[in-house]
């Protein structure tokens, strides 16, 4: 019958719902990279006039906007979120003053999460499809995420056993800075050695995330090369 309802199977999605799709598929790659790329090289240089008020607030958004780049995939939608909420608020009750464990407690939730967000954009920049500009920096992205990821687990390390990092000019008075730069310079393999992992642990961090910094431009370059040859084909 022509007035019969249409399959849900092979409705067309409105134009809303194929921009929303497109948006969560893509699109909010370059908003995590831009976030990503003001964490990393910008905040560390501003001085300490900023505050925790702003370092938390790129965390956060940060963090949200990671919800948004996985937010079709609803198994790991439903964790990261109940993480990311966790986090979140772990993050801004850090400064409390006696509430003793807090800071670790929001370094372990927040490795985590950035683990799994690692994991989900390197997925998501690697699915089939044709190579797009951003999937070039969905794989940027994932870099500086692995980047954040290992300085979290470095901070934990840090603030659950003190001394496990030492630090040519003394104690850093903000220790997510000077954790942010040891992960970059050890990701990229430059280590000028003005901070040293000591502690069996942080050693092993360290060898793990140099190899990865090896290991991860040559797959992102594999899978670029072998898509655009597949495309040829």
């Amino acid at each position: 019958m022509s007035g019969a309802p249409v399959p849900p199977s092979n409705r067309r999605p409105t134009p809303w719902a194929a921009r929303t799709a497109g948006w969560l598929s893509e699109e909010t790659l370059t908003g995590l990279l831009i976030l990503l790329m003001v964490d990393t090289f910008v905040l560390p240089v501003a001085g300490p006039n900023v505050g925790d008020v702003a370092l938390n607030l790129v965390f956060t958004a940060l963090l949200f906007t990671g919800l948004a780049t996985v937010a079709n995939r609803s198994v790991a939608f439903f964790v990261i979120a109940i993480l990311g909420v966790a986090t979140a608020i772990l993050k801004w009750v850090a400064h409390v003053p006696h509430l003793p464990g807090t800071p670790a407690a929001a370094a372990a939730a927040a490795t985590a999460v950035f683990a799994l967000f690692t994991l989900l954009v390197l997925l998501r920049t690697l699915s089939p499809g044709p190579i797009t500009r951003h999937r070039i920096e969905g794989a940027i992205a994932t870099y500086l995420l692995i980047a954040m990821t290992f300085a979290l687990a470095f901070q934990l390390v840090e603030l659950l056993h003190p001394g496990s990092l030492r630090f040519s000019e003394g104690k850093p008075e903000i220790l997510d800075r000077a954790v942010g730069y040891f992960s970059m310079v050890t990701l990229t393999t430059v280590g000028y050695g003005d901070v040293t992992p000591v502690s069996p642990l942080a050693r092993r961090l360290a060898m793990l995330e140099g190899f990865i910094g090896h290991l991860y431009p040559a797959i992102i370059i594999g899978w670029m090369v072998g898509s655009m040859r597949r495309r040829d084909d």
